[in-house]
């Protein structure tokens, strides 16, 4: 015989919702570093501009800027400052 008991629901949910928010976070910063990749190769590529050099410090900024987004977003999701809020019009919100 063993004490083993099967894990709560709500657990399963609360790892459900991290898994998502993980996952939401690391796509939305990714694509935001991959354009700012794009418009700073963009500038680069075509120098003959307006500020030039301010437009590929900004992107590169963005860009890395993201990147730290995508690394720490297991841990922004595992906060639960993004469960806990209220999200208005998303389709997750109608399960919870």
């Amino acid at each position: 015989m063993t004490n083993a008991q099967p894990p709560a629901p709500h657990r399963a949910v609360s790892d459900s919702r991290r898994a998502f928010w993980t996952s939401y976070l690391s796509l939305g910063f990714g694509v935001l570093a991959g354009e700012s990749l794009a418009a700073a190769a963009y500038f680069l590529i075509t120098p003959r501009g307006a500020h030039r050099g301010a437009l590929v410090t900004i992107a590169l900024v963005s860009a890395a800027v993201a990147a730290g987004g995508v690394a720490l977003g297991g841990r922004l999701a595992g906060a639960g400052i993004l469960t806990r809020r209220p999200c208005y019009g998303a389709p997750t919100c109608a399960r919870s």
